[in-house]
C-alpha cells in the first residue's frame, strides 16, 4: 500500500496478514462464492463469524438485516427473509445468553447506548470526523488498485464490464453495506479504545477481497494489448507491495526489539522457576503520554514463546491523568479501576496509615508472591526492592530489565 495520508497507518495496520483477519476473511469469501453462484443461502457463513470473532457481531448482523431489507424492496416479498430473520435471531440469542452467563455484566464488553452517548458528549462533531476522514484515508489507499476498472470503462469494453458488475451486483452491495456500517459503528464508539475493530475486522476483507473481484472481471473481459495492460498492472501492484513490506507497520511492529539472547536468557530462567509464574512490570511516569502507554496488554510476549504461563500486571507510576486528552482520561480511568494493582492499593489505604508508593508495590508483591520484575528501559528499581532481588537481566538494545525475586520465604521475612 503507498501511504499518502499519514492517518492512513492504522488502516495499513489493519491489512496484515494475521489470524484475526484471516480467519474472517475465510467466511467473507465462503459468502462471496456463494454468492457468486446466486445462492439464497448466502448469509449462513456470516451467521459463523460472530461466533469465530465476537468483534464482528454489531457490523454483521447490521449487515445481514440491510442486504435483506434491500432484497424486501426490490422483491416486494417477505416470504425470503423469514428463514435469514429466524437464523439471525437464534444466533444471536445464542451468543447474547452465552456471554451474559460467562461474562455477566462486563459481557458486552463497554458497548452499550451510553459508549454512543459519551461518543458525543467531549465533541459532538468527533464521530462524524471519524466517518469522513475514515473515507477519505480508504480513498487514498484503495484508489489505484481501481485503475484496471477504469481502464475498462474508458475502453470499449466498459458495456460488458458493467454488465458483470450488475450481474454480481450483491457483492458490492454488501461491500458498501459493511463499509458504511462499520464506519458508522466506529463513529458512534470511538470513546472506546478499541472500538476501530468493529470496523476493520469485518470490512476490510470485504473491500480487498471484492477490489480483487473488479480487477479479475477486468482481466477476464480484457483482449490483446489491453488484457497485457490489466496483467502488467496486477504484477505492478504485487511487486510494490513486496518491496515496501518491510516499511508497513505491521511488518516493523513483528520485528524482535529485544537482544534475542535477553529473551532466551530471561525465557529458561522463568521455565526454570517453580510456582506460579506471576510478576509486575513497572514503567516511568515520563513514559506515560496516553491511553496507549497505560494499556499493557501484550507486555512480556516475547518471553511466552518459551513460557506459557507467564502472566505480568502493571504497576502504573504516579501521575496525573488530568493532563491528558478527555477521551484519553475517560479510557485510562477504566484502566485503571480494573487493573489489579490498583485495587490493591485503594484497599490498602483504607485499611492502613498511608504508606509511599513504593511500600505499597512491596506489599503487593508479598500478597500475591510476585517472582518477577518487569522494568522498562527509564524505569529505575525502587530502593526498597533491590534486597529482594536475585538476579537482573538487561537487554543491551532496549536497556529494559528482568528482575528474579527472592523465594516466598525471604519476601516474608
Amino acid at each position: 500500500f503507498v501511504r499518502i495520508l499519514p492517518q492512513a497507518s492504522d488502516f495499513i495496520f489493519s491489512n496484515s496478514c494475521s489470524l484475526k483477519f484471516l480467519s474472517v476473511g475465510l467466511f467473507v469469501v465462503w459468502c462471496i462464492l456463494i454468492m457468486l453462484e446466486k445462492n439464497n443461502q448466502w448469509f449462513l457463513p456470516l451467521l459463523c463469524l460472530p461466533i469465530v470473532n465476537i468483534v464482528t457481531a454489531p457490523v454483521t448482523f447490521i449487515t445481514i438485516v440491510l442486504l435483506f431489507c434491500l432484497s424486501v424492496f426490490r422483491t416486494k416479498s417477505l416470504k425470503t427473509i423469514i428463514f435469514p430473520f429466524v437464523s439471525i435471531f437464534i444466533v444471536a440469542s445464542c451468543i447474547v445468553i452465552f456471554y451474559f452467563v460467562q461474562a455477566g455484566e462486563t459481557a458486552s464488553g463497554g458497548l452499550s447506548f451510553a459508549t454512543i452517548g459519551d461518543s458525543f458528549a467531549n465533541d459532538k462533531l468527533k464521530p462524524f470526523k471519524i466517518i469522513l476522514g475514515a473515507i477519505a484515508i480508504f480513498v487514498s489507499i484503495y484508489f489505484y488498485y481501481l485503475l484496471p476498472t477504469m481502464v475498462s470503462v474508458i475502453s470499449c469494453k466498459r458495456k460488458e464490464y458493467f454488465a458483470l458488475l450488475k450481474d454480481n451486483a450483491m457483492v458490492f452491495i454488501a461491500m458498501f453495506s459493511s463499509l458504511g456500517v462499520g464506519i458508522v459503528v466506529w463513529g458512534l464508539t470511538h470513546v472506546m479504545a478499541d472500538s476501530m475493530q468493529f470496523f476493520i475486522v469485518f470490512a476490510i476483507p470485504w473491500i480487498n477481497i471484492s477490489l480483487w473481484l473488479l480487477i479479475l472481471f477486468a482481466y477476464k473481459i480484457a483482449k490483446g494489448k489491453l488484457g497485457y495492460l490489466v496483467g502488467a498492472f496486477v504484477v505492478l501492484l504485487a511487486a510494490m507491495n513486496f518491496y515496501q513490506i518491510e516499511k508497513v507497520p505491521f511488518y516493523r511492529y513483528y520485528q524482535i526489539k529485544s537482544d534475542v539472547e535477553y529473551v532466551k536468557n530471561v525465557s529458561v530462567a522463568i521455565s526454570e522457576t517453580a510456582g506460579g509464574h506471576f510478576g509486575i512490570f513497572l514503567q516511568d511516569s515520563s513514559e506515560m503520554k496516553g491511553y496507549w502507554d497505560f494499556n499493557r496488554f501484550g507486555v512480556g510476549d516475547e518471553f511466552k514463546h518459551f513460557t506459557s504461563d507467564l502472566y505480568l500486571t502493571a504497576v502504573y507510576p504516579e501521575v496525573n491523568i488530568d493532563t491528558f486528552k478527555d477521551i484519553d482520561k475517560s479510557r485510562i480511568q477504566k484502566m485503571i479501576n480494573s487493573n489489579p494493582f490498583q485495587q490493591f492499593m485503594s484497599e490498602y489505604k483504607s485499611e492502613h496509615s498511608i504508606s509511599s508508593y513504593e511500600e505499597i508495590i512491596l506489599e503487593f508483591i508479598k500478597k500475591y508472591n510476585c517472582r518477577y520484575i518487569y522494568l522498562s528501559g527509564k524505569c529505575e528499581l525502587p530502593e526498597n526492592l533491590k534486597p529482594y532481588v536475585n538476579a537482573l537481566i538487561t537487554d543491551s538494545k532496549t536497556k529494559e530489565r528482568f528482575a528474579f525475586l527472592n523465594t516466598t520465604k525471604n519476601l516474608h521475612k
